[in-house]
């Protein structure tokens, strides 16, 4: 097919040689504007760039210092597990741990064994007796206390050069080891050179110890601990060989623009240098340092601080871009001018070609039915200005109901697509104005959406387009309502989250499980500790949590992240900004996301910091309390002490001159006396049950009954009484105390009136029953109560008994209880532990 070459006149060639130099010199302006600011955009995604690095290897830093840290926790929990641990012992531990997979670049896994000095020879003698004939504790030197490198691994190469090293002789292994023994935390070392270096490869070296204390010895304070220590696992470090397996190939070394210098506390100086990513002396350059950026790391009170530079290097690079940007706008511009020539000069030829076009697309309508049949879009073919309906496909009677007989028109389809008048006038408007340009310009209409009532009255969200093709007319619709009716619930799926988020009354953080990164803060978590919104954006949870509550919430943490939990909660203290703890009640429940390498969790925390207080003060005031019933019971006993005892004497010795009055006055002090000691002593038993912790142990339950009732042998004799002891439970408590309230229940049983006396047990649950007196239903609660005692018989007691074993049967987190059908109708009483 040939079309003739159009005939232009020299005046539209001249509009089309205007038109493209405008756009030839606005191009070569925009191309200037664009690479000024691709500049503008380069330097600060530098910048970004550097510091998001530099806090992501300070994350990786930390996190490796503590899992060093817990990987020493466990050995020491090793230690405390075991009766003894072997050579072979520690060797398969640390087999097990695969270091060298889950923790590169430590340089040993070891145990140093502390070794008095009268011990010394002993120690040194029973090491050689396991095959190491040399072995000596080193360096000499006379010193009250020697510690002994005993167990290494790998045991092998630089390692065997520190074993039986002292490094308690040595001032900041010392220091660092006594801090370790002293807070039972995981404790770094100065800067100092390991006994492992040779003059190959010297590194400067730090060591990590945890403290390992003797079995069974209490270290609840500083004195317990010194007194229980036995030794410390610890890891030495090569710091270059660390930071290697911590970072991997990242420091690639000489190449890399950042450099990373590590410095021991917080001197920069070369003596307190630690590491250095620009380790190799190959390669020569000329740097200049453009940025840097120091971030600390505190590790339980040892400050490292991270050092990070970087080269003006990447600049040139970055503004090799702006060039290339810049030439390439200005070829575009080049290209765009000698493009829009050719487009002017090819317009008469494409009017042509729209002619052929329109033939050929007329040729294609029927196919285009046949397509139209099976498309999802709804279509509706009209002719000529009075657009009477020709074709309506089967997806546009399924989703409106209407057949081409009930809209044969666009006039009628109106009203019945639209019955509310003001909408169809509205719409109609609209719809007129887009069409009639559709049909002038021939082109495609713009889409519309309107909402369409169908035949069943249902309203339908439906986008409209319109294409016309001669004399017909093709309109298209499809159908949004679902997506409509998603788009409003996801509206209010938001909306109700925003405002639970930001109105809520707990604080509500989003945050990354992995890096510890605060994504998002609610203001009410913000206001717990003392920062705006904005200061929390890209701010780590630990760095505002106390130092002593980063391990536990790291542990839970890693539970979270391993799947082994589905959230968790746990009290702990943030730091306040200005410097006070905060407590808080936090909740943690983990996000669903896609990006399985991202986690994220929800962060839920209340201010309890008032009940805590509330909490530290009623404590106080309890224990006062108790101090002064102690103290108060105990300066008691001796003036009743001897208040009774002058009573009995006067009584024994002048009796016979005294009236009967006087006897009686006599008999009634002694009595009261001795009634008060007794009361005291019950006080007393009282007060030391919070007093005076007594240890758990395990034992048969029928033996102790056994034990008391050979104890009241007499008494059940003088009031011929029955007792049966039925099958019973062996027990994990305080022995003492829990023998103490059944002989009291046993003798209450008996003062009270009871002949046959049953002991066991049924459904968990220990009971004492009797057929005495019985208890008033008003009275079975008060019973427990301090002083309270029935005065249904002449029984000696001053109610203090059951007092005694409520407050033992709940310091065992059990219950006690009575049970009584009225007056002498017997009384049972019933014991549930948690067995």
């Amino acid at each position: 097919m040939k079309f003739d070459r159009p005939k232009y006149t020299s005046k539209k060639t001249s509009r089309s040689l205007h038109k493209s130099v405008l756009i030839l010199v606005t191009g070569i302006v925009l191309s200037i504007i664009f690479a000024y600011y691709t500049k503008k955009d380069i330097d600060a995604q530098s910048e970004n760039e550097f510091g998001l690095i530099c806090n992501e290897i300070k994350a990786k830093v930390t996190t490796r210092l503590y899992s060093q840290a817990q990987l020493l926790r466990s050995g020491s929990a090793y230690f405390a597990a075991a009766d003894t641990v072997t050579r072979k012992d520690w060797h398969t531990f640390y087999e097990s741990s695969m270091l060298d997979r889950n923790l590169p670049g430590i340089q040993g896994f070891g145990f140093s064994l502390i070794v008095p000095k009268s011990e010394l020879k002993k120690h040194i003698k029973h090491i050689r007796n396991e095959g190491f004939i040399d072995f000596t504790v080193y360096p000499r030197g006379d010193r009250d206390v020697y510690s002994s490198i005993i167990y290494l691994e790998p045991f092998e190469d630089r390692n065997l050069r520190a074993f039986g090293y002292d490094m308690y002789s040595q001032a900041t292994r010392r220091a660092a080891m006594e801090k370790a023994r002293d807070n039972d935390l995981a404790s770094l070392t100065g800067k100092v050179l390991l006994v492992q270096e040779t003059d190959t490869d010297l590194q400067a070296g730090t060591l990590m110890y945890v403290p390992v204390y003797k079995k069974g010895m209490p270290t609840n304070t500083v004195e317990e601990r010194r007194a229980a220590i036995v030794g410390w696992v610890y890891s030495p470090y090569r710091m270059n060989d660390l930071m290697d397996g911590i970072l991997g190939g990242w420091e690639s070394i000489d190449l890399n623009p950042i450099r990373l210098r590590i410095y021991d506390n917080d001197s920069t100086n070369h003596e307190a240098l630690l590491y250095d990513s620009r380790k190799s002396k190959s390669i020569v350059r000329n740097v200049i340092d453009e940025n840097a950026l120091v971030l600390p790391i505190n590790f339980n009170e040892k400050k490292w601080t991270l050092l990070f530079t970087k080269n003006n290097e990447s600049s040139s690079i970055f503004q090799d871009k702006v060039l290339i940007v810049l030439l390439l706008g200005f070829v575009i511009s080049l290209l765009l001018f000698f493009l829009s020539l050719s487009l002017f000069n090819t317009r008469l030829r494409a009017e042509h070609i729209a002619d052929k076009l329109t033939t050929d697309l007329k040729e294609s309508e029927e196919k285009f039915r046949a397509m139209a049949e099976t498309s999802p879009l709804a279509i509706y073919m009209s002719t000529g200005i009075e657009q009477k309906g020709v074709y309506v496909n089967e997806t546009f009677v399924n989703l409106f109901g209407y057949t081409l007989k009930e809209v044969p028109s666009v006039a009628e389809w109106w009203p019945k697509a639209y019955p509310d008048e003001t909408y169809r006038n509205q719409i109609s408007k609209e719809w007129e104005e887009k069409t009639a340009h559709a049909i002038q310009m021939q082109t495609e209409i713009e889409p519309m959406e309107t909402i369409v009532t169908s035949k069943d009255g249902s309203k339908k969200h439906i986008s409209w387009g319109f294409i016309t093709i001669g004399e017909q007319s093709w309109a298209f619709g499809q159908d949004l309502t679902q997506r409509k009716q998603w788009e409003a619930s996801l509206k209010e799926s938001e909306a109700r989250f925003k405002a639970m988020f930001f109105e809520a009354p707990l604080g509500i953080a989003l945050i990354h499980s992995y890096t510890g990164e605060i994504i998002e803060a609610n203001p009410k978590y913000a206001q717990i500790i003392g920062r705006s919104v904005e200061e929390l954006s890209n701010v780590n949870w630990m760095s505002i949590t106390h130092p002593d509550d980063i391990q536990p919430d790291l542990d839970n943490m890693e539970l979270l992240n391993s799947g082994k939990v589905k959230g968790f909660q746990m009290e702990k203290r943030y730091i306040h900004k200005n410097g006070d703890f905060v407590w808080i009640s936090m909740t943690i429940a983990p996000i669903k996301v896609n990006d399985k390498s991202n986690p994220l969790h929800l962060c839920m925390v209340e201010d309890i910091t008032n009940r805590k207080q509330d909490e530290m003060q009623l404590k106080e005031t309890n224990e006062s309390l108790e101090e002064m019933v102690y103290i108060t019971s105990h300066d008691l006993q001796a003036p009743l002490v001897s208040m009774e005892g002058y009573a009995t004497e006067l009584l024994h010795d002048y009796g016979d001159k005294f009236d009967e009055e006087g006897k009686y006055c006599l008999n009634r002090l002694q009595h009261n006396s001795r009634r008060m000691h007794q009361l005291v002593l019950s006080l007393l038993d009282i007060s030391r049950l919070n007093t005076q912790k007594r240890p758990y142990e395990s034992f048969d339950l029928k033996l102790i009954i056994e034990k008391i009732l050979l104890d009241l042998s007499l008494t059940i004799q003088k009031h011929k009484v029955n007792i049966t002891i039925e099958d019973l439970p062996k027990l994990y408590a305080d022995k003492h105390r829990i023998e103490t309230v059944f002989r009291n229940l046993i003798s209450n049983a008996i003062n009270y009136g009871g002949k046959n006396i049953v002991i066991g047990m049924q459904k968990n649950t220990i009971f004492v029953k009797d057929d005495g007196i019985g208890i008033p239903p008003g009275q079975l609660e008060r019973i427990f109560n301090s002083g309270e005692r029935l005065k249904l018989n002449k029984a000696d007691g001053v109610g203090m008994g059951l007092t005694f074993c409520k407050k033992v049967i709940n310091q065992h987190n059990g219950k006690i209880w009575a049970e009584s059908e009225g007056e002498n109708k017997g009384t049972i009483i019933k014991i549930k532990f948690n067995l």
